[in-house]
């Protein structure tokens, strides 16, 4: 419009609020992006914490088992052992037995 000697234009306030607007967007579209890629951020940090986990907890186990069955052959071992050790305690008694019922001669 015009008064007199000054124009006066809406345009440039326009121009001026449409820029603004569309930075608007694309900040708002840059802070959803981020949002995105912070999200599977903190996805991937999980997914890696509990595949790591997975994995101490399954090494673990295997241990443990492991451990578990070693005792086992073990306290297997000293029961044999044992039994062979009974078993030469008795031979060497029946030998003696039979060496002295040898040795001693009825007269």
């Amino acid at each position: 419009s015009t008064w007199g000697y000054l124009t006066f234009s809406f345009a440039p306030m326009l121009r001026g609020d449409h820029l603004i607007q569309r930075r608007q967007r694309e900040e708002a579209a840059r802070r959803a992006h981020q949002e995105k890629v912070d999200y599977f951020n903190d996805a991937k940090r999980t997914t890696e914490f509990e595949l790591r986990t997975d994995k101490r907890i399954e090494r673990n186990t295997v241990r443990q088992r492991f451990a578990s069955m070693q005792q086992d052959d073990e306290a297997a071992l000293e029961e044999r052992r044992q039994a062979l050790a009974a078993r030469l305690q008795s031979e060497q008694r029946e030998t003696k037995r039979e060496l002295r019922a040898t040795y001693e001669t009825p007269d």
